[in-house]
């Protein structure tokens, strides 16, 4: 068990995407279970992680069979408000960059 959870650790720790925020104080990068915000003048550990798919976590060996755990998600960093968006798999996520708290957000088609 603890060589497929490490298999698996290699592969959803991937950064799929990473974007400086408006004002380039911080790098937000995103890999498949995660967006994390790194301070750029401390960049030892992030500042902030926020799960995004934390209940797939317990069905990775059926991910990776259907081949969805090489899926990439993008980030976006907001220019002004310091607010950065993330998702996949019709959820959501929207963070303010510094201190990593949730925002309200509405989606739209």
């Amino acid at each position: 068990e603890d060589d497929a959870a490490s298999f698996f650790a290699e592969i959803v720790a991937s950064v799929s995407d990473a974007r400086f925020d408006g004002d380039g104080r911080f790098v937000v990068t995103r890999d498949f279970l995660c967006c994390r915000t790194w301070d750029v003048r401390r960049a030892r550990e992030p500042v902030h992680a926020a799960g995004v798919h934390d209940h797939l976590r317990p069905k990775l060996a059926d991910l990776y069979e259907a081949d969805r755990i090489f899926d990439k998600f993008e980030v976006c960093a907001c220019r002004g408000d310091g607010a950065v968006a993330t998702g996949g798999y019709g959820r959501c996520a929207v963070r303010d960059a510094a201190t990593g708290l949730a925002l309200d957000a509405e989606l739209v088609d």
